[in-house]
């Protein structure tokens, strides 16, 4: 399914949101650090390609920092 422009789903490819750009990347990894206190490497995000895998990928690391992210 597709969805509306401008909207957020769980299947949205990161690579097109807008701005999903390199500067985002990275202030999003900063976020991630100083609010939850996981750490994050270029290579985490890199992997992901959707809004669920990245979901996914940052309960994984927060369980394991035995921090809480929804």
């Amino acid at each position: 399914t597709q969805s509306l422009p401008g909207r957020i789903t769980p299947d949205s490819v990161l690579k097109n949101l807008e701005g999903w750009d390199s500067l985002a990347f990275v202030s999003f990894i900063s976020a991630v650090q100083e609010r939850y206190g996981v750490e994050l490497r270029a290579e985490d995000l890199l992997a992901c390609e959707t809004v669920t895998d990245l979901h996914n990928m940052l309960t994984g690391k927060a369980t394991l920092a035995g921090s809480v992210v929804i």
